[in-house]
């Protein structure tokens, strides 16, 4: 286990961190729930999306440590180039946490959604009330299509992983055109 395959692990829980984080703000902000007494919610987002893959490397080095006793040597990870963490750390510390976010995020989406269909019909000049659904409609649909794409990559990478075939090309590719 390499120090570059410790960053990509926690880059890539960062990046599904923050769209959760988003997910549960554009929610937050189509139902208008602020409240003056929290603190700023910035804050609390980057205390969850950047605290909250701290804990996850944590165990997944863990994992890591326990299911092989050398963890600097990585020849049966090499395959992987750029996916340095063993079987179990890749399904408990990446799969499943980022399936359970998304899962969250789509719940988000889901009620930002139903939301917004109640909060436009509210406007009562016609123009603006389709000015708000084509907008709130344009932001939810870009929301989903990064959910999905991050699913996609994530789907590809931990399939790659656990049962060794070629998943990685298409998962590497996939990764460069997310990341740019």
């Amino acid at each position: 286990m390499h120090f570059p395959g410790l960053s990509l692990q926690y880059l890539r829980m960062t990046v599904v961190c923050w769209l959760a984080a988003m997910c549960h703000h554009l929610y937050a902000t189509v139902a208008s729930i602020p409240r003056r007494d929290d603190p700023p919610t910035y804050l609390k987002y980057s205390i969850f999306a950047w605290g909250a893959p701290f804990l996850n490397l944590a165990v997944a080095i863990f994992l890591q440590i326990r299911e092989a006793s050398n963890i600097w040597n990585i020849v049966d990870l090499t395959p992987f180039n750029c996916w340095f963490m063993g079987t179990k750390a890749t399904i408990y510390t990446y799969g499943l946490p980022v399936f359970l976010l998304l899962l969250s995020a789509g719940y988000y989406l889901i009620k930002a959604a139903i939301v917004s269909r109640y909060t436009c019909s509210m406007q009562l000049e016609i123009k603006q009330r389709e000015k708000m659904k084509r907008r709130r409609a344009l932001q939810m649909i870009l929301f989903l299509k990064v959910c999905m794409i991050v699913g996609f990559v994530a789907g590809c990478g931990v399939a790659s992983r656990i049962w060794k075939i070629p998943f990685f090309g298409l998962y590497s590719a996939l990764h460069i055109l997310f990341r740019d």
